[in-house]
This record gives structure tokens, sequence and C-alpha cells, in this order.
């Protein structure tokens, strides 16, 4: 579904698509990077850090589904680099965090807006994305001779602020529509509200004024109620005129009677 900015150029669905999802892993990486360099110069005791890739890869499944996969496989790929890793670890941590993922399962039970249109669906939410990147990360490692038990608890650790950091971002971010819909589904809602604007309630509606032009129409939809009756005391004032001196029809007169 085309796109169109303040610049009046159009876009195709898949460059909107493109252009959302870089800017949700710029977001990330700038974080991450914060993060990762206060761990190394200001808090090198700490034994956990503060981690907004969880927060995001959630927010990024709720927009785009499994496109959205790149953004915690990203993110673990520069984890490791940044902390000199070797390749055996860029495969635990990308490939482990793809699980995340794997909550796009959960659309398969209740579609989107029911996980973001109640707030414990959406602590759930988090809590199974959460979940799948313990898992992920345990299951991979399996591969390269590590306990998997071990693998769980150390990850559970490492994780357990970040999931609160989560719960509180998808709880907060809920609220601003169109923050948790789905891109697709928004794109086709606006496209068909700008298409197919909405009439004002029946005791308002004025498509039956033949001097009403569409556009006209199109401003009376976005009047609130004291406008409207404004509007129409206005029409009939006018109506009323043109009866007194004669260039009132019958069309307008039945008008001016309703």
């Amino acid at each position: 579904m085309p796109q169109q900015g303040v610049t009046g150029r159009r876009i195709s669905f898949r460059q909107y698509a493109v252009f959302d999802i870089l800017l949700l892993l710029i977001i990330l990486v700038v974080f991450e990077l914060i993060n990762i360099f206060a761990i190394e110069r200001w808090f090198t005791r700490q034994m956990f850090s503060l981690s907004v890739m969880l927060l995001i890869s959630l927010v990024g499944a709720f927009r785009w589904g499994y496109l959205s996969v790149l953004l915690p496989v990203a993110d673990g790929a520069l984890y490791c680099w940044m902390e000199g890793l070797t390749w055996e670890y860029f495969v635990i941590y990308c490939v482990g965090n793809a699980f995340i993922i794997l909550t796009c399962l959960l659309f398969l039970i209740k579609p989107k807006k029911t996980w973001s249109g109640h707030w414990y669906l959406t602590l759930v939410f988090a809590l199974a994305g959460y979940v799948f990147l313990v898992l992920g990360r345990s299951v991979v490692a399996l591969f390269f001779g590590e306990s998997f038990w071990n693998g769980i608890v150390v990850n559970l650790e490492n994780e357990f602020f970040n999931v609160f950091f989560a719960v509180a971002g998808l709880l907060v971010v809920r609220r601003f529509n169109p923050m948790l819909e789905d891109q697709k589904e928004y794109c086709t809602r606006v496209a068909n509200e700008r298409d197919n604007p909405k009439h004002p309630d029946d005791e308002y509606r004025w498509e039956g004024y033949s001097e009403l032009d569409q556009e006209e129409l199109k401003k009376l939809a976005e009047m609130d109620e004291f406008d409207r009756a404004v509007y129409y005391n206005s029409h009939k004032t006018m109506t009323a005129l043109r009866e007194d001196t004669g260039e009132a029809d019958e069309d307008d007169l039945s008008k001016l009677d309703g």
C-alpha cells in the first residue's frame, strides 16, 4: 500500500517496511552501543546489563511479524563483535536471539489487536519472548558442548531485568496507536479512511443538500457537534433569506422545513 510523505512523493509498502525496520534497528544499535560502552567503562563489576533488545524485538514482532527477526539477530552479532567473542558465540547469540520471533506463533491463537489491547495479554506476550530467548540460546549452546540447564540459569539471570524493562515498555507503547499495530493493516486502514471518509452522525448528515460538493462533505465529517450546529443554523438562515427574495425553490423549502 503506497504511502505519501510530506513532500508528496509516494513510496511503496516494501520501501515503508524497509524504512521502519531500519529505524527500529538504528534505535536498537544506538542504545546497545551506549549500554556496552557504559558497562565497559563505568559498571565493570555489574553482574547484569540493561538491554532494549527484547523490547525492540517484540515491538517489531507486532509491527512486522517474522520480518522483524533481523532485529534480535543483529543485536546478537553486535554484542559478540563488541565483546570480541569467538564465532561459536556469534552462532549462539544470533540464532538463539532469533527464537524471540516464535512469539509470532501467538498471533495464530489471538489476533495482534487482542494481545496489545489487554494489559495482561501484553504482559504474557513479553514473558513469552523472554522464555523463547532463554530457550533459544540454551538449545543452540548444546551443539557446542554447553550444559542446557546451565545455559537456562545463566540466561535467566542475564535477562532478568530486561524482561521487566520490556514489560514496562510494551505497556507504555501499547497506548500509542499504531505502535503495536500490524503495519499492513494500519496502512490499509489509513488508506480506506482517506479514500472513504466517514460521514457525520445521521443527525448531522448534509449530503442531501445539492450545494455541498464532496470537499464540503469532508469538512463536515471533521466538525464537532458545535460546529455542525452552527453550520446547520447558517444554512437554514441562508435558505430563509432566499425564500424572502423569492429565490428559493421547492427543494430548498422542503429542506428548511426538515
